[in-house]
């Protein structure tokens, strides 16, 4: 099993531009950071799952949302959560030998 996690304050993504935004995530973020009124705890929950993808894959990797609105991943489980100004986040894979 490969685990990966990540901690990152909020308050890193207060007043981004968009310019930037688009630079780092991909469309489908974009457009559902600018529908969230464009709240830095969104910005910080992709930001970390992104970085937990890649310590527990290798591979950097934009997430996507489910039918469901829930962030996933093609390649392991993800999770994240904020609270008190802070987001963590995790990913997860089965190794099958």
């Amino acid at each position: 099993m490969n685990i990966g996690c990540d901690i990152i304050a909020v308050a890193r993504f207060q007043n981004w531009p968009d310019r930037k935004v688009q630079r780092i995530f991909n469309d489908q973020v974009y457009t559902q950071w600018v529908q969230r009124r464009r709240r830095p705890e969104y910005l910080a929950s992709r930001w970390a799952i992104k970085e937990a993808i890649f310590k527990c894959c290798g591979i950097l990797e934009n997430v996507i949302n489910d039918e469901n609105g829930q962030p996933t991943s093609a390649n392991c489980s993800v999770s994240s959560t904020h609270d008190g100004g802070m987001c963590w986040a995790i990913a997860v894979r089965a190794i099958v030998d």
